[in-house]
């Protein structure tokens, strides 16, 4: 019964899913070939473009939306679900703020991690965050 109402639920977001979908590929596609700085500039040219929406998603439902079509996406990394729900929550009026932080691993080797925060909440990417030392954002 479970599972059914599971099936049923992504059965009616499938046009959000699909929707979604495009934005977390052409993201990774875009992470794929631009420096990070350009894909940055891209996607605030983008962002201010609202999208009118009847009924009006949360930023948890669009993170969500993210991070369940990011399991089908090969190498959707933490970067490039951050980025595509920072998008989607400024084309749906709400404003997140990204978080990019490293951490120093064995033998010297550094690692990133990036998270979105919105309203004082991490809403993408928060799993592990806090073994990260966020970058500045005048850095990003």
């Amino acid at each position: 019964m479970v599972r059914m109402r599971r099936w049923r639920r992504l059965l009616e977001e499938l046009p959000l899913l699909c929707g979604v979908f495009g934005v977390v590929c052409a993201i990774r596609l875009g992470l794929w070939v631009l420096p990070f700085r350009t894909m940055r500039n891209i996607l605030a040219g983008i962002a201010p473009r609202t999208i009118r929406r009847a009924r009006r998603l949360t930023p948890e439902h669009l993170a969500w939306a993210v991070a369940v079509t990011s399991r089908f996406i090969p190498a959707a990394s933490c970067l490039t679900q951050a980025l595509a729900t920072d998008l989607l929550l400024k084309r749906h009026g709400y404003l997140g703020v990204l978080h990019i932080g490293v951490a120093k691993k064995g033998k010297g080797r550094l690692a990133a991690h990036a998270w979105l925060e919105y309203a004082g909440t991490i809403i993408i990417g928060g799993r592990g965050h806090m073994d990260y030392t966020p970058l500045p954002p005048a850095s990003l």
